[in-house]
């Protein structure tokens, strides 16, 4: 798995993908764990009652995209 994530994280951010989003079921600690491990924040959605994921990859190059931004 922490394989298969790095190559993601490193395909997207060699193509200019400005972050990452994900969506982990609060029972899957193996996921949560690994998502820690490489740098995503974490963000409890009591709503949903899901865990948000996002990790940043690029720099924004202009204002108007952190309007498209997650929260980290």
């Amino acid at each position: 798995g922490k394989q298969l994530m790095q190559i993601m994280i490193d395909y997207l951010t060699n193509r200019g993908v400005l972050q990452m989003f994900g969506t982990v079921l609060p029972h899957n600690p193996g996921m949560l764990n690994l998502n820690r491990r490489l740098g995503f924040t974490l963000h409890h959605n009591h709503e949903e009652g899901v865990v948000e994921v996002t990790k940043n990859l690029n720099p924004l190059k202009y204002a108007w995209q952190r309007k498209r931004m997650y929260p980290a």
